[in-house]
């Protein structure tokens, strides 16, 4: 056990322990945007994938959700930590002379630059991460209540010039960040060789463009007005659109507030 907590305190295993935390939240990325392209089908397709997210048969049998959403958190937190070490413990063996030896080690302008703003983009992203835990995560029990449901929050978040803007910019930071994590992570495990680096290259820069561009888009869309929660410019009125996802006691609540028409009143 002794040479397993060695390991992990090493540069090495250090660089390990990154470089897995790092793909995993490549994966959730993926899975996370990929459902957030059900907004362009409309707030009802959101809807629908978010509670089948939320209600995972397994998980919620065995309440092992919040279990779950912790050990994303955590992971989250060990890969900032751990990036952070080995970037402090770089700068330092570097010394004045850090960007010179960093040129001289990446041909690659693009790679060279993603690796020299890793840690600007992860501030941002960071930040961007705490505003969207508390927009949408914290207050998940009331969005799942309210008229529209997550869809029409999404739609009323993104449509806000500065909330689409910061999401639009945190979506293509993920897709920076990602490109030179896939690179970094790769070298980590010892698979920088010659026959292969260019295959991983190739993959992760493909990998950090659809995420990028899949996240930046919906905002984007969304901000201009090309989405909302009927999805995609659409001729029906959104109002229609809301009340497919809106939970029935607002129905209910609705229709006694507005009686039907004809009906006569004494």
């Amino acid at each position: 056990m002794n040479w397993i907590v060695q390991f992990l305190r090493s540069t090495i295993g250090r660089k390990w322990i990154a470089g897995l935390t790092g793909l995993g939240l490549v994966g959730f990325a993926l899975v996370h945007m990929a459902g957030n392209l059900n907004m362009f089908k409309g707030a009802a397709a959101m809807h629908e994938y978010a509670e089948a997210l939320h209600h995972i048969a397994v998980l919620e049998h065995y309440r092992l959700l919040w279990i779950a959403e912790l050990g994303l958190a955590g992971m989250f937190v060990v890969h900032i930590a751990v990036v952070v070490s080995l970037i402090l413990e770089n700068r330092k063996a570097r010394g004045p002379q850090r960007y010179a030896v960093s040129a001289s080690k990446r041909t690659n302008r693009l790679e060279a630059l993603a690796s020299k703003t890793m840690a600007f983009s992860g501030i941002v992203l960071l930040t961007f991460l705490a505003v969207h835990i508390w927009q949408f995560r914290l207050k998940r029990a009331v969005i799942e209540h309210s008229v529209g449901g997550i869809g029409a929050e999404v739609v009323d978040v993104l449509s806000n010039p500065v909330w689409g803007g910061l999401y639009s910019v945190a979506g293509v930071l993920v897709g920076w960040h990602i490109f030179h994590g896939v690179q970094s992570a790769t070298r980590s495990f010892g698979l920088n060789h010659p026959k292969y680096s260019p295959l991983v290259r190739t993959l992760g820069f493909g990998l950090s463009i659809i995420i990028g561009v899949g996240f930046t888009a919906l905002s984007v869309a969304t901000m201009v007005g090309i989405v909302n929660e009927c999805g995609l410019a659409s001729s029906r009125d959104a109002r229609e659109c809301i009340a497919e996802v809106t939970p029935e006691e607002n129905h209910e609540s609705g229709a006694a507030a507005h009686p039907a028409e004809g009906t006569d009143e004494h």
